[in-house]
């Protein structure tokens, strides 16, 4: 027993002479209350649908600076700073009115691994939700860091599932993202890594049309990619850049019948820290 102890304090000494390398810190986001990050999202999209009489094309755009506030846990609060919509079609030109929007919480649940959900979100617009699902806008607004350090060379793939349904509307959705480290840089004086991401996305939404008396229900599946640089010692995403191209079916149902109409849908996004 004696030669137990002996052994024992002999290793510790000697531990604790060496210098050991430090151990990495595992990546998180750091949401420090009463701290306010702000963003800069510049979307477009588009979708192609084509049907026996050929094919019509609608293009969309959303310009927009997001607030981020942290409280206590996990607790946080998002609102738009500004938010510039705009929906082009064979009928015309849509830009809504957001001011009523404008610095109304949404309030959210925001893990230290970068997963979001949605708690409550402020009365949208008709006109702006005639154009964008913002309730989904945050969904994967903050790319969802493993549980280790971001050494380079790190892959890990997330898995994430969401849906909600109010009245006859349904939403789901389901991404399978990829990641990998590729290498150090440096953002304003800031180190950071470059991180690759492939992200496989399936979509489905249904419900009426408002002031017609028809309803949709689509489907699409596809993938995104793009790179994400991440601050690990500020526990910041500095930027985030995709592209994507998802194919499926738009399904019109009505009282004659349904009419199902194929349907091709890109964008392309960035989010970086607002000015």
């Amino acid at each position: 027993m004696m030669l137990r102890h002996a052994l024992r304090l002999l290793l510790g000494c000697a531990l604790s002479a060496l210098a050991l390398p430090a151990q990495p810190r595992p990546a998180a986001y750091a949401r420090a209350p009463r701290d306010t990050l702000r963003y800069h999202e510049l979307t477009t999209a588009s979708i192609v649908l084509r049907s026996a009489q050929g094919e019509v094309t609608v293009s969309s755009e959303q310009d927009a600076v997001i607030a981020f506030a942290f409280a206590r846990g996990d607790s946080a609060r998002a609102w738009y700073e500004s938010l510039l919509l705009s929906a082009s079609s064979p009928q015309g030109t849509q830009s809504p009115p957001t001011e009523a929007l404008l610095r109304q919480p949404f309030h959210l649940r925001v893990t230290a691994r970068g997963r979001l959900t949605l708690l409550q979100a402020p009365a949208v617009p008709s006109g702006v939700a005639a154009i964008t699902d913002l309730a989904h806008q945050f969904d994967d607004f903050f790319m969802r860091l493993p549980a280790g350090a971001l050494a380079l060379g790190r892959a890990w793939s997330d898995t994430s599932v969401v849906g909600d349904s109010t009245g006859p509307a349904w939403y789901r959705a389901r991404s399978v993202a990829h990641y990998a480290v590729r290498h150090d840089t440096v953002v304003n004086g800031v180190s950071a890594v470059v991180i690759a991401m492939t992200q496989e996305l399936t979509l489905s939404s249904g419900g009426p049309v408002a002031g017609q008396p028809v309803s949709t229900a689509q489907r699409l599946a596809g993938r995104d990619s793009g790179e994400v640089v991440f601050a690990p010692a500020a526990g910041r995403m500095l930027t985030r850049v995709r592209r994507g191209t998802l194919t499926g079916t738009l399904t019109v149902r009505a009282a004659t019948g349904d009419t199902v109409l194929p349907q091709t849908y890109g964008f392309e996004s960035r989010i970086e820290p607002a000015p």
